[in-house]
């Protein structure tokens, strides 16, 4: 099986957040919930749009 650089990098990002937060699942969830919340809302609706679209199409 051939690896992915990209694959490869995510695989390492989501190591290390478990990592800095003793692989505790609890505090590894808030992390993401409070990287999540920095983001504007209107980059989380493109998902449900298209999924609304391909159902109509």
């Amino acid at each position: 099986m051939k690896n992915d650089p990209i694959i490869d990098e995510v695989r390492m990002v989501r190591e290390r957040i478990a990592k800095e937060h003793d692989y505790n699942p609890r505090k590894i969830l808030e992390h993401l919930v409070e990287e999540g919340q920095k983001y504007p809302q209107e980059r989380l609706v493109y998902e449900a749009e298209t999924k609304s679209q391909k159902q109509t199409a």
